[in-house]
């Protein structure tokens, strides 16, 4: 059924969109749950600690199909590396999404404080598979050092709100 799906192209990217956006939602309201006791605290911190690189990773490859799927009017790229899915956008997309996500730097040090929009997706590009199979051990504990919450979190609003800019002012 799946592959199917994947395939139709009559599928609405502005409710895809809406779906990552809704993704979001979810894990900023993992944030704001409060739990009644020490067991639930575990688990629900235990919870968190998986769910949130999942379900933003997930969010950013839908969010980055809605993109390609309105720019193609065509089924997107079946993937899960959002590297890839990015660069399957037009050059002009990929630019705009860029400039309203760029890298920051320190202007006193010169360091990096925060990776711009292709470098996230980047070292992020094949989060949603390694933290979905986290458990497999295969990559020595080095995912959990290495998802940016806050950063994919902008990542995710710059392209739901580009995509919402873009639908209501098409040039």
């Amino acid at each position: 059924m799946p592959d199917k799906k994947n395939h139709q192209a009559h599928w609405d990217p502005y409710w895809v969109i809406e779906d990552a956006k809704a993704l979001q939602r979810v894990v900023k309201a993992l944030h704001d749950e409060d739990s009644q006791s020490v067991e639930s605290d575990f688990l629900l911190f235990q919870g968190k600690f998986l769910a949130e690189p999942i379900l933003l990773s997930l969010a950013l490859e839908i969010a980055l199909k809605a993109w390609q799927r309105r720019e193609r009017q065509a089924a997107p790229d079946r993937s899960h590396d959002l590297l890839q899915l990015f660069e399957g956008l037009e050059e002009a997309t990929q630019k705009r999404l860029q400039a309203k996500m760029p890298a920051m730097v320190d202007p006193l040090f010169k360091e990096t404080l925060r990776e711009g929009l292709r470098e996230l997706l980047c070292s992020h590009r094949d989060a949603f598979i390694k933290w979905r199979y986290s458990y497999e051990g295969d990559d020595e504990g080095s995912i959990f050092k290495t998802f940016d919450t806050g950063a994919v979190h902008q990542a995710l609003t710059v392209l739901t709100t580009a995509y919402h800019e873009r639908v209501s002012d098409p040039t």
